[in-house]
């Protein structure tokens, strides 16, 4: 049995051993002393493979007794020389000598394997479920990504096709559930591995391993998405969904993050989350402009200028606009929080969108929202401004049950049922589920509502349905509140959900 079988053997008892999320103790602590185990001896195995005093712990004295053996002094041999490296300074010389990313969180998680695994060694000691699976969650796609890179061809084989495999990876989907830590930890180490590189450079390994990390996020990519940079035009990677997921991530679990220390940290602490969100930023003022201008140059200067636009615009152009801006509110707090900025407008000043007019974040920002709050248009942004008995009548659980009731009446589906979804014609909805209140517009004594709405649809082809993936749209609701309670007269589809399609990372 060689290093590598030895390390790799470890290494899959300890993931196989994860699905049954025991309680058991024992268990448990085979768990760490397997993963512990694999790391270890895989990480010497990389070394050795490289050059074979690599794994020793005196690398100077090594190469002396080594030299000696070939001038025939082997009487002088030092025993102490073939003593081999511990866990932690394997960890170190395999970031060093393979010239591997890490940053302090990362290599905390090595650190607290090692405490845990000697504590289970010479001390007694108590271990819970979610400890083990988060440092495991934590681990796996670092040393995932590692071992893809170094391992020779047929160890890379046997190792990849045991981490692409449905079983590991339903294993890291059920630990990873709603672990926040895990996801902004493992999106930001990817993206500082691969935010720098041009798409057509990574190899196949690369593009494996970003394969591997979206389908744990469980991020569905679109190939015609995945585009190669022609004639200095943008294109769309995985790296680009990766920076979409991380800030739906940051807008989506915002509240949360603020009020968790060590998630307020690890984002503080990365530089490549503060580039993101300016970046995203841009492309998202960008794409409003585009929605307003109509392939007219137009500055937001003038701001009477954009506001008649804004007064002639459909009701579906609007609402995108309206959405986008909640999305650039939702986001501006983060970038807030990263930089101990007190005011969002200090910030989105000093955003420049370029061009001859020299528009900034803020300048588009707050002359549409002007706009949209005079004319009382409610949303992420403003909320908080509405009556709490208006919120409460809109906001029932009775109101979401009945528009997804209706999603399957005539009127509404036939808005939906012949547009193309994600691989065909959209001849059945399968299924549907009403997500978020987007929007309220009040209206003298109507209401406009506006949800964001999942569908699984299926397209009809040789006498059969088939799966045609899920559609992400919009619901627009109108209805008046009684009694306090919110009558709906009718609802339309109004078309696709803005979103990652809509304005895209480089």
């Amino acid at each position: 049995m060689n290093r590598f079988e030895n390390g790799f053997d470890s290494f899959k008892k300890a993931v196989t051993e994860l699905k049954n999320r025991n309680e058991n103790d024992f268990e448990l602590k085979a768990i760490i002393l397997d993963f512990h185990h694999a790391i270890e001896v895989l990480f010497k195995h990389i070394l050795y493979s490289k050059e074979k005093y690599l794994i020793y712990k005196n690398m100077n004295e090594w190469i002396n007794t080594a030299f000696d053996r070939k001038l025939g002094k082997i009487n002088n041999q030092n025993k102490n020389t073939e003593y081999t490296i511990s866990f932690d300074e394997a960890v170190r010389r395999v970031m060093v000598i393979c010239e591997e990313q890490i940053d302090q969180y990362a290599y905390n998680g090595f650190l607290n394997l090692g405490r845990l695994r000697n504590a289970l060694t010479h001390d007694e000691v108590e271990l819970d479920k979610h400890t083990v699976e988060h440092i495991i969650v934590n681990l796996s796609p670092i040393v995932t990504s590692i071992m893809q890179k170094h391992l020779a061809e047929e160890e890379k084989r046997q190792f990849v096709d045991f981490t692409e495999s449905e079983m590991y990876r339903k294993i890291m989907r059920q630990m990873i559930g709603n672990n926040l830590e895990w996801r902004i930890v493992t999106i930001s180490s990817a993206l500082k591995l691969y935010a720098d590189k041009q798409y057509d450079s990574l190899s196949g390994t690369e593009i494996r391993h970003l394969e591997l990390i979206l389908s744990t996020l469980n991020v569905t990519v679109y190939d015609e998405n995945i585009l190669f940079n022609i004639d200095n035009e943008y294109y769309v990677t995985y790296v680009s969904y990766l920076k979409q997921s991380i800030c739906n991530i940051l807008i989506g679990y915002f509240d949360e993050i603020e009020h968790d220390h060590n998630l307020k940290e690890i984002i503080k602490g990365s530089k490549i989350m503060e580039e993101i969100i300016r970046e995203y930023l841009i492309n998202a003022a960008l794409y409003v402009y585009g929605l307003i201008n109509n392939g007219r140059d137009l500055s937001f200067q003038n701001i009477e200028t954009i506001h008649a636009i804004l007064d002639q615009n459909s009701f579906i152009n609007n609402n995108d606009i309206f959405t986008v801006l909640g999305y650039i509110g939702e986001i501006t707090k983060v970038l807030v929080m990263i930089t101990g900025t007190k005011k969002r407008e200090e910030l989105l000043k000093n955003i420049s969108l370029g061009g001859d007019d020299n528009d900034t974040v803020q300048l588009v920002f707050s002359t549409l929202l002007d706009w949209f709050v005079k004319n009382n248009w409610f949303n992420r942004i403003n909320f908080k401004q509405m009556d709490e008995d208006i919120l409460d009548a809109v906001e029932a659980d009775r109101v979401y049950e009945q528009v997804e009731r209706m999603i399957w009446e005539d009127d509404l589906s036939e808005g939906i049922i012949g547009r193309f979804g994600e691989w065909g014609i959209i001849d059945r909805i399968e299924d549907a589920s009403v997500h978020t209140l987007m929007t309220i517009v009040r209206s003298d004594q109507e209401y406009i509502l506006v949800y964001d709405a999942i569908l699984l649809t299926q397209t009809y082809s040789d006498h059969e349905y088939y799966d045609n993936g899920s559609t992400e749209c919009f619901i627009k609701v109108t209805g008046w509140i009684e009694k306090g309670r919110f009558e709906i007269r009718e609802a339309e589809y109004i078309g696709a959900a803005v979103g990652y399609r809509n304005f895209r990372f480089d």
